[in-house]
């Protein structure tokens, strides 16, 4: 009874095992795409989507192709369907949808960007009932709300191609002058943060072959004698960028971005020079200084790009821009630069009203004080007239009074004279 039950186990034990290296024979078919659909067709292999479909067209027609009784299938039938059906549908437990998922930065940016976007155009879409409107300068001196050229020619002589906000003569109202404010202080703060983004980005992108080209070979002639020796020798302690910007004395942001130029170049330089020297004992020395230096010229640019906010572009940023491949990164810097500059163009525009209403509004009170002046002077003029006269009547007054005391004596006198005499 024993050798039977174990020639049983056996007989099981060989099954199971045939049935599973059929199965993995039928799979591996599937993977491979195999036509096993008995046509032939010559080409011996199909896709691994119709071969699954071949696969259970067969199966269905080898347990059910002779269906012709209302009557339960056999047990090897319904283990045959079940087996080999759940084999081919154990493929969609692994087919699922596969949602892209936005890189990093796409992620973090451009979400941010586009709410930083809709407030730029909120601010924009708040002007519609102004108290103000803009001429071209050549028809100012017809318009009656036009104020005088004289008050702003020296602010507006490069902007040519503005037109000019005309206010009334009395300025903008609180109300007014209160949206206007909260507008630009928006608009600066949009400015700041899609600059930051931007910044981020430009740093993200490699620095292009082409822009690597231009440069000289040392970065000592572009920053000049005395601020490389300022940057190499001065300790960790004693260097200040403030001291470099103080040393180079810029007048205008066109300097400032000139040395911005020469400053992000030299640190490009320095920088290649350290990660290229070789890691011998005897270069451990260069390669700290020409780490050091490119520490102190970005922080020398940090700084200077803090005091100029709206510094432009560098040569390496058009760079960049020009010989980026990264359509990502294009995106993101194209989209925050454009942002960047309606917001600053949003905040300039702002201050040309608000500075027009502060000449306006200075202009006015110039004028009446002027009203004021002359009204207070003819006001004291009358006062001093009727201050002559009124001492004129005064005058008149006392001496008529003399005149009747004399009378009044010469009466007394007169008839002293007549008693006398009588």
């Amino acid at each position: 009874m024993s050798n039977e039950i174990q020639e049983c186990g056996l007989t099981q034990e060989v099954e199971q095992a045939l049935e599973l290296q059929m199965m993995k024979e039928k799979l591996s078919k599937l993977l491979l795409g195999e036509d096993m659909s008995g046509i032939g067709n010559g080409k011996g292999h199909v896709c691994t989507a119709q071969a699954i479909s071949n696969s259970m067209t067969n199966l269905y027609a080898n347990v059910f192709g002779q269906f012709k009784k209302l009557e339960p299938i056999s047990q090897k039938q319904a283990m045959l369907w079940k087996r080999e059906k759940n084999w081919l549908l154990s493929s969609c437990d692994y087919m699922v949808d596969q949602y892209g998922k936005p890189r990093l930065d796409i992620a973090n940016n451009i979400p941010g960007l586009k709410k930083l976007d809709a407030l730029l155009l909120e601010i924009l879409d708040g002007f519609t009932n102004n108290e103000f409107e803009y001429k071209d300068k050549s028809n100012l001196e017809s318009d009656i709300r036009s104020p005088p050229l004289g008050l702003f020619k020296q602010r507006y002589e490069d902007k040519w191609w503005l037109p000019m906000p005309c206010l009334s003569r009395f300025g903008l109202s609180e109300n007014c002058r209160r949206i206007l404010i909260k507008g630009r202080e928006s608009a600066n703060q949009i400015h700041k943060a899609v600059k930051a983004i931007n910044n981020d980005v430009l740093a993200e992108i490699e620095i292009p072959e082409a822009y690597i080209a231009t440069l000289p070979k040392c970065g000592k002639q572009l920053v000049g004698e005395a601020v490389h020796r300022y940057m190499s020798t001065a300790s960790q302690s004693d260097f200040l960028d403030v001291e470099v910007l103080k040393y180079l004395d810029i007048k205008s942001e066109h300097e400032a971005l000139y040395i911005a130029d020469k400053m992000e170049a030299s640190m490009c330089i320095w920088k290649r020079k350290n990660e290229n020297s070789s890691k011998s004992s005897w270069m451990g020395v260069v390669d700290a200084k020409n780490e050091n230096l490119a520490i102190r010229a970005k922080s020398v640019l940090s700084a200077l790009k803090g005091r100029y906010s709206t510094l432009s572009q560098t040569i390496l940023d058009c760079f960049k821009i020009e010989n980026n491949k990264d359509v990502g990164h294009a995106i993101l810097e194209s989209y925050s630069r454009v942002l960047e500059s309606l917001a600053f163009n949003i905040a300039a525009r702002i201050e040309d009203v608000l500075y027009i209403d502060e000449c306006v509004k200075n202009e006015f009170d110039m004028e009446m004080k002027k009203v004021v002046a002359e009204e207070m002077k003819e006001i004291e003029q009358r006062l001093m007239e009727n201050k002559i006269h009124e001492a004129c009547v005064e005058f008149k007054l006392s001496r008529l009074e003399k005149l009747k005391k004399i009378e009044q004596l010469h009466d007394h006198i007169f008839f002293w004279i007549l008693e006398e005499i009588t």
